[in-house]
């Protein structure tokens, strides 16, 4: 009636709903969309290497960013640290955004031999990121959450610290 005899969510419970709320706000922020259309514009034009390789890199830190939210929010809902890193770890290793990485890196050109690599020396800046974009989006500054993902994806380690300190 009140809420006053609402089942609580257990620790497994509020790890899928983590899980699935951080690909649903990648949906909503239209984040699946925009590498959609990236990944079409690259099969569809001849791109060099080095196009790719942004694109390849963009994915990835994409995949990292919605990996720290999840553990952000699992941190917020004060679950335990292996629960968060379980959750961080299924982003990373079965999710749609991890599908899409995969999907953009084995069908276009890239530089790297090893972006998954390359990509975690970023996951302090990137989780970093992650507050930051949680923040936003719990605020309803979609719009700015949506700037944060566009200069993660585009990299620049620099540039991801300083709007994790700055803000966007």
């Amino acid at each position: 009636m009140f809420g006053f005899f609402k089942k609580k969510k257990t620790p497994t419970e509020l790890a899928d709903h983590i899980y699935a709320e951080v690909l649903e706000t990648l949906t909503q922020l239209r984040i699946f969309e925009s590498l959609a259309y990236l990944h079409r514009e690259a099969l569809t034009s001849n791109i060099t290497a080095n196009e790719g390789n942004d694109l390849v890199m963009g994915a990835y830190r994409t995949m990292f960013l919605a990996a720290g939210l999840a553990r952000q929010k699992a941190q917020s809902a004060a679950l335990d640290e292996k629960i968060a890193e379980s959750i961080a770890n299924k982003i990373l290793n079965d999710s749609s955004i991890r599908n899409i990485t995969m999907m953009i890196r084995s069908s276009v050109p890239f530089t790297s031999a090893e972006p998954m690599i390359d990509v975690a020396k970023e996951a302090g800046p990137l989780f970093g990121a992650a507050q930051l974009f949680d923040e936003l989006l719990r605020k309803g500054q979609r719009e700015r959450a949506y700037k944060v993902w566009h200069e993660c994806a585009k990299g620049a380690y620099g540039k991801i610290r300083s709007i994790t300190e700055t803000g966007v």
